[in-house]
């Protein structure tokens, strides 16, 4: 493992507030509609897990399904503010952290859902490039397929 990053993820990030209008951007809002509401300032980087809420046989999920299913479930779903948390941290040391222990290179967080200006519906997440990079987008929920690849990032 890379001296840069830490052997273990026992460190603690600060949730930073998200504003849509920054990113996505202007005319951006967040759904009164949360899912899996957190609460609290820090995210313990131990904890994230991707999870993909496929049943056993299945392939991919529609949006409207996977989002049904995470509504269902007892997950703490990570958010808008874990989600600036981990793209803001310098070196993305948590999310390198998380490929290199977990081989995570992609989080969803359906804890927030962003809406467009006409009223679709989005998730955040960030994925990992494969020159080992990370980026930043936001992926339309309806009417697109969601593979065991796009897990959606939670608290154990």
């Amino acid at each position: 493992m890379s001296k840069d990053i830490p052997e273990t993820m026992s460190h603690v990030l600060k949730r930073l507030p998200f504003n849509p209008e920054q990113f996505p951007g202007k005319g951006w809002k967040i759904n009164n509609e949360q899912v899996g509401v957190r609460v609290g300032d820090s995210l313990d980087a131990s904890r994230i897990v991707g999870k993909d809420y496929l049943r056993e046989g299945e392939l991919f999920l529609n949006g409207e399904e996977r989002l049904r299913r995470i509504r269902n479930a007892p997950d703490i779903q990570l958010d808008a503010s874990d989600f600036l948390a981990l793209w803001q941290e310098e070196g993305h040391i948590t999310l390198r952290l998380l490929y290199a222990t977990r081989g995570v290179s992609w989080l969803s967080f359906w804890g927030t859902i962003l809406c467009d200006s006409s009223g679709d519906h989005y998730v955040l997440y960030l994925c990992r490039s494969h020159d080992g990079s990370w980026y930043r987008r936001y992926r339309l929920i309806y009417g697109g397929s969601w593979f065991a690849s796009d897990p959606a990032g939670v608290l154990a």
